[in-house]
């Protein structure tokens, strides 16, 4: 498929250059959202301001000294505005009036957690964007009649999605008036120009991708519809190089590669101690052919690349790293780190490379960087929020509130849905295991009960060539958690194709797992909306040891059993310091205690009696 051409579009408002008095009140009524029923406002299409506000302060500021807009309008918008910037937890003056700049401030919104309800959200959104339009920000919608040619063909769309997917570029096209068998990719890109001018749009590029794929399905499916495919844009960062690219002796050497490193061979004094872990050699495989890909995009010919000691020379190495490092604007990365450190171990170890090539390679590879340890400075951020213990209380209680959500749920499978969120939730929060042996486990085989049913123990147990570290894990559940798993089981995980699927958390396809970027984002977003925080997998392990070391500071032992890890220098690693603050809390506790004080404040005395 032929791919548009990108084009990186100027992030300014675009300003309307016309004389105030020209000016026309539009008889049309305001653009309120679908489903809310607040009373239409009447408005003027756009004013023009000289120099357009750049934050939502200033454009509150623009709007109360409007001489267009009525008095109960410039109320109303200003109300919104504050609102929608109360949803994103900041001042409107911290907010950009620019199409991209509210676009990434209202990424973030979530106005559950400030109280404002769904539909007033809807609305503040709304009068929002018409108050920036208004100032002259961004591309206002179109609100003219469509043309006869385009609304015949709108009617023709027999689909409502399509209908829905096609509606904007049909308003754009009539609006600078492109006839429907004149659309072209000059056409697309332009409207990609358009759809980024606008703060309605969240995301442009997937809007854009969205349209073009409707309107060659229309070109296919309706009657009557232009004959005029237009190219579909792809803005992916793929790179990978198709099967036959590289000679097959490269193929065969990376083959040999593979089996050295997943069979111990005893009698090589070479070879390495113990074999690489699949997980670990799959990694240290797509490394190298990144490389590789790296070096081919340079300009190094593939058949020059005759197998791993060509790639890893010094010099054709360095092509490789360097175009990896222009695609970051020269700037390295802990991902790009590990593939150098991998370029550095093969090419010594299995390339047997000169000495003089090994120490320029290291030398090569040192200058990337050195390897992130413990925990990262993100993670340590989001797991900050815990240090409030009304965050915690709420995240444990999650799993029943979202499965009251479930059962009030229509129609049943999105109540599935949840309530599937809701057993991942709390399996992490008591058993905290690595996503992958999450999303694979089998009722059948990793859920064992010991003892009787009324009073034995429910356990998640996974087996040790499972595991990462290579030691079986075990982790009791509470009551409360093996009841909902229960109910899960039964009555829900039928609807999401569990009949058929031996998987906890089936995927589409029966036979497979539930896909772990799918699990993510499903996790993650409902925490988002109903707590505000930012949650994925993995952090549910370290919020386990954060919570553990809370409760006994400095007792590394207890996470480091709790999660698994084979040496404990890695929970020390990654866990030290979080526990400061309740090491400290601990400390004044027990010398309040011992000198015999009581922190609390005395309460003031209050008049007796019952008052007047």
């Amino acid at each position: 498929m032929q791919q548009l051409p990108l084009f990186d579009f100027p992030d300014t408002p675009l300003a309307i250059v016309a004389p105030p008095e020209t000016t026309a009140l539009s008889a049309e009524p305001t653009d309120i959202m679908e489903g809310t029923s607040e009373a239409a406002v009447v408005v003027p299409a756009v004013t023009v301001h000289p120099e357009p506000p750049t934050d939502l302060a200033a454009v509150i500021a623009a709007l109360q000294s409007d001489r267009v807009l009525t008095p109960q309008t410039i109320r109303q918008w200003a109300s919104s505005i504050r609102t929608a910037a109360r949803g994103v937890r900041q001042s409107p003056g911290a907010i950009p009036a620019t199409p991209s700049g509210l676009r990434a401030a209202l990424a973030l919104a979530n106005p559950r957690l400030t109280g404002i309800k769904p539909k007033r959200w809807a609305n503040a959104l709304s009068e929002v964007y018409r108050a920036v339009e208004h100032l002259g920000i961004g591309e206002p919608r179109a609100t003219d009649d469509l043309p006869i040619a385009w609304a015949d063909l709108k009617d023709r769309l027999p689909a409502q999605t399509l209908r829905r997917r096609l509606s904007r570029f049909i308003d754009f096209c009539a609006a600078e008036g492109i006839a429907a068998d004149t659309v072209s990719a000059d056409t697309m890109t332009a409207f990609h120009r358009h759809l980024e001018a606008s703060p309605r749009v969240k995301v442009p590029k997937k809007a854009m991708r969205a349209t073009c794929v409707a309107w060659n399905e229309a070109v296919t499916t309706v009657p009557g519809w232009p004959a005029v495919s237009v190219p579909v844009p792809s803005w992916s960062r793929t790179y990978k190089l198709a099967a036959g690219v590289l000679p097959q002796s490269f193929e065969a050497d990376l083959a040999r590669l593979h089996r050295r490193l997943s069979v111990v061979d005893l009698l090589d004094e070479n070879a390495p101690k113990k074999p690489l872990r699949p997980a670990t050699l799959a990694t240290k495989i797509a490394h190298l052919r990144e490389l590789a890909a790296g070096a081919v995009h340079a300009g190094v010919p593939p058949e020059a690349l005759t197998d791993l000691a060509a790639l890893l020379s010094p010099t054709t190495l360095k092509i490789a790293l360097r175009w990896h490092l222009d695609r970051r604007d020269g700037a390295s990365s802990p991902g790009l780190i590990e593939v150098g450190r991998n370029a550095f171990t093969t090419a010594k170890n299995y390339c047997r490379l000169p000495a003089e090539d090994v120490a320029a390679i290291k030398a090569m590879v040192g200058r990337l960087g050195d390897r992130e340890r413990g925990m990262t400075r993100k993670n340590r951020q989001r797991l900050a929020a815990f240090d409030d213990r009304r965050l915690v209380r709420a995240v444990f209680k999650l799993p029943g509130k979202l499965e009251a959500m479930a059962v009030a749920k229509d129609p049943p499978r999105k109540g599935a849905v949840l309530m599937q969120t809701a057993v991942l939730i709390e399996l992490w929060l008591f058993a905290p295991m690595r996503a992958r042996n999450m999303r694979e486990i089998e009722p059948d085989r990793h859920i064992v009960q010991h003892g009787s049913a009324k009073s034995g123990t429910t356990y998640i147990e996974i087996e040790a060539f499972q595991m990462k570290t290579a030691e079986a894990m075990q982790w009791p559940l509470p009551e409360h958690a093996v009841a909902r798993l229960n109910r899960y089981m039964k009555n829900w995980r039928p609807l999401l194709g569990g009949k058929a699927s031996p998987w906890l958390f089936p995927g589409r396809d029966p036979s497979k797992p539930k896909h772990g970027v799918s699990i993510a984002v499903q996790v993650g977003e409902t925490i988002w909306e109903q707590l505000g925080v930012r949650m994925n997998p993995h952090l549910f392990r370290h919020l386990a040891g954060k919570l553990y070391l809370d409760l006994d500071p400095g007792n590394y032992e207890g996470p480091r059993r709790l999660l698994g890890h084979r040496d404990i220098n890695t929970t020390t690693t990654y866990y030290t310091g979080l526990e400061s603050a309740a090491a400290a809390r601990l400390y004044d506790a027990k010398v309040l205690e011992l000198v015999g004080l009581d922190d609390t404040a005395p309460k003031p005395r209050g008049r007796r009696g019952g008052g007047r």
